[in-house]
This record gives C-alpha cells, structure tokens and sequence, in this order.
C-alpha cells in the first residue's frame, strides 16, 4: 500500500511507549532507587536483630542448664567484641545448634549480619561471665549466685541497648 510513495514503518511500542522511552524510564528509576538506598541507614535494624539474638542466647544457655541438668554459661569478651556458649568451663564450647560443624561463637567484628556492632561491655558482679545452674538461676563467673543485675551494653551508630539479667530468676530484659 503505497500511497504518495511513503511505506508504512512498523511502530515497536507498548501502550503508546517506544522501546527507546521505556529504557530510559527503567533508568531513571534504577537510578533513583539506587540513590534512595545507599541514602538508607541499616543500622537501627542490626542493632535491634543483635539485641534480639543475644537475649535469644543468653535464654538458650539458660534452658540447656535446665534441661540437660548441667552447668552452662555465656562467656562475653569486649575487648575482642564476640561472646561464646559453653558447658562446665569456658574451655568447653558447645556446638552452635545452626552449625554442628561449629563452635557457638558470636563475633561481632567477623559476622556479616553485625556489620557495625560493638559489645561495650558485660559485668555480672564483676565476671564477664554469665553461668546458670540446674535450675536455671544465673551465677557469676566466679560461681557465686548473683547479687544484682547482670548489664551487657551492645551499640552501634544508631545507639545502644542495656540488656539486663535479674538475680534469682534469671529473667532477660532491656
């Protein structure tokens, strides 16, 4: 169909858009989530997974004592920025229960998920250590029941959390 000797030119588009139109709005959008994104702070998120997990820990020596009868605890190192669950001695590490290839360790200068984090510091009566009994009451390192609260502070750039161990009853809390 030659009319005025034009032939007619095949139109490539999607609801009125050319090719060409829609690859440019693809990458003005990837340019704007990208700049959106490298603008969004983490660090609230990590700081709030991290305290999450560390009461999860310090709960999951706790029910190990209770139910395998033994003596376990939480040996924290703030110099080192990492923590690790053990049985009877910190010299005996327990297998971390996600990684039975692996001790239970908890670094926060190594982990990929705790970019960012500090262990400030641990005090339980004076111990860096967290230890809890048969029945689940928390001791200090030193084997000697608790008087106070046991405080361990962990931070990042966005703050910090206080998390506390009650004497007695071994309750965790921030």
């Amino acid at each position: 169909m030659k009319r005025y000797g034009l032939t007619p030119t095949p139109k490539f588009s999607v609801w009125g858009f050319t090719i060409v139109e829609l690859v440019i709005l693809i990458a003005i959008i990837s340019i704007l989530a990208y700049v959106f994104i490298s603008k969004f702070s983490f660090a609230p998120s990590v700081l709030t997974a991290a305290r999450v997990k560390l009461i999860n820990d310090i709960r999951y020596a706790q029910s190990l004592a209770i139910n395998h009868g033994g003596q376990y605890g939480i040996e924290f190192l703030p110099a080192s920025e990492k923590y690790s669950l053990y049985v009877n001695s910190p010299s005996t590490k327990i297998k971390d229960p996600l990684n039975r290839a692996a001790d239970f360790i908890v670094d926060y200068t190594t982990g990929k998920q705790y970019v960012g984090m500090n262990l400030v510091s641990a005090s339980f009566d004076g111990s860096t250590r967290l230890e809890f009994d048969w029945r689940g009451v928390p001791f200090s390192g030193s084997s000697s029941e608790m008087i106070n609260d046991g405080v361990i502070v962990i931070s990042n750039s966005s703050g910090s959390y206080t998390i506390r161990v009650t004497p007695q009853t071994g309750r965790v809390w921030y």
